[in-house]
């Protein structure tokens, strides 16, 4: 089967999604780099595949999408050492140490401090900064104001003198340090490095990270006695945050300005929102944040993240692979390979991110006509699936001639022009009855299998049954 991207097209994806994430659109971005994600794995362009997946840990470190890390984060740790630069390794290194940091796991502050000491030892410039911001913001939640504020004039003089293709770098240290000086009472300063945000319109450039800046605007607003501008861009904050546990910290200081000015019922009226937000995340012994990452990092629960395709939410490749090398024999078990009939076409037509949903849509369709839970659809590359039936042939051969008959039935709908398209598919069978097989040899079945549906005109089945002859 083709690839999905030739390696020329796979670095277009990749710089087109450089250009996203600089423009500060992150779901284009994302979206832009799953695809490079899914093409490098299946070139084995490993270096390409680590780095654009370090690129996606970036977006969600500044989209505050912590939830989301952690599977990232092991799926590529096993390809750091081996195929990232320098500077990835050392980003790698940045965001898993603020993953343990809002988990609560380990020393992360101590990591945050040494990590930041080792980007000036290093020279790396970007990530001076961007340890510097994340060190930045510890020292803030910590309440080591003093800390924070020697820190925020030592990364000054190279913010003033620094151009950052990036806007979030500077844009995360003047919300910082106008954080550190308004809790230490210094209103003049902190209103300061609000001016400079406006005059760059770092506001605009990151709107990801908008909330952050009408948070600022609200205290200032609060300082200058107009509440009622101060409640409108406080509230216009709040309503941006999607998840408010990490508004925490910036709902509590709102309510002690709120209450430092006497409003003591608007106290109330916020701490009634803080309340109802801890309630959503905590029980009475421990974060359930925290509880839920820690039963991620069970093997059961890893193993099911790292086995799963990203785009299509099936079974992936690696799972797949993983089930190769245990090598095991199988008796009356079924094979299916299939893949859509002229996806290239529907991706010269339309684009990669309509070719994408064309791959959820079948993979949604597929997964909801499967009866049983043994019964695996994996995601093995671009287009093409596998069907793994641990039952005989005659068991499953009428389901499987009912998904291949149900899916041109199933129109696939365009989001964005509400177009129609009927997709087709073509399928390869092969199944071994009291002959043992492994999975290796049934797919190499399938796939002549497969190979002949497609010769014969496509849109049809075509079975062959495994004998060691065959193989």
């Amino acid at each position: 089967m083709g690839k999905m991207l030739t390696l020329e097209q796979q670095q277009n994806y990749y710089d087109r999604a450089q250009q996203f994430l600089l423009a500060g659109d992150y779901k284009q971005a994302e979206e832009w780099l799953q695809i490079v994600i899914t093409s490098a794995f299946q070139h084995e362009d490993y270096p390409t595949y680590t780095a654009a997946n370090i690129t996606l840990l970036r977006i969600l470190i500044n989209s505050i999408r912590y939830d989301e890390l952690f599977p990232i984060l092991e799926g590529v740790s096993p390809y750091i050492s081996r195929y990232a630069t320098d500077a990835e390794e050392f980003s790698y290194r940045s965001t898993r140490a603020v993953f343990h940091y809002t988990a609560g796991i380990g020393t992360p502050f101590e990591d945050l401090e040494q990590l930041y000491k080792e980007s000036k030892e290093k020279h790396f410039f970007t990530q001076i900064f961007s340890t510097g911001n994340n060190l930045l913001h510890a020292y803030y939640e910590k309440g080591d104001f003093e800390k924070g504020i020697v820190l925020a004039n030592e990364l000054k003089t190279l913010v003033d003198h620094s151009k950052f293709p990036d806007p979030v770098i500077p844009f995360v240290y003047y919300v910082n340090s106008f954080k550190l000086y308004y809790r230490m009472g210094n209103f003049r300063k902190a209103e300061v490095n609000l001016l400079v945000i406006e005059d760059q319109n770092f506001h605009i450039k990151v709107p990801t990270l908008e909330s952050h800046y009408w948070f600022c605007k609200a205290l200032v607003e609060a300082q200058h006695g107009t509440f009622k501008t101060a409640y409108h861009y406080f509230d216009k904050a709040l309503n941006l945050m999607e998840n408010k546990y990490y508004f925490l910290s910036e709902l509590e200081l709102w309510i002690q300005v709120l209450n430092l000015k006497d409003k003591v019922a608007d106290v109330i009226y916020y701490q009634k929102i803080m309340i109802n937000t801890l309630r959503d995340y905590v029980n009475i012994e421990e974060s359930l944040r925290r509880t839920k990452i820690i039963e991620q990092m069970t093997t059961a629960n890893l193993e099911e993240r790292l086995h799963t395709d990203r785009l299509t939410n099936v079974k992936n490749r690696a799972f797949y692979e993983d089930k190769l090398l245990k090598n095991r024999l199988y008796m009356n078990y079924t094979a299916a390979i299939f893949d859509i009939d002229k996806f290239k076409a529907i991706n010269d037509k339309y684009g990669h991110l309509i070719g994408d949903q064309a791959l959820k849509f079948i993979a949604s369709h597929v997964v909801k006509q499967l009866p049983k839970r043994d019964m695996d659809l994996i995601r093995y590359g671009g287009d093409e699936f596998i069907l793994l039936f641990p039952y005989h042939k005659d068991q499953v051969h009428d389901l499987i001639v009912s998904i291949h008959e149900s899916i041109p039935k199933k129109e696939f709908i365009i989001r964005e022009t509400n177009e129609k398209i009927n997709l087709q598919v073509s399928l390869g069978i092969s199944y071994t009855n009291e002959e043992p097989a492994t999975l290796k040899e049934l797919f190499k079945e399938a796939d002549k299998a497969l190979y002949k549906a497609k010769e014969n005109g496509r849109n049809q089945i075509q079975v062959l049954k495994f004998t060691k002859h065959s193989s």
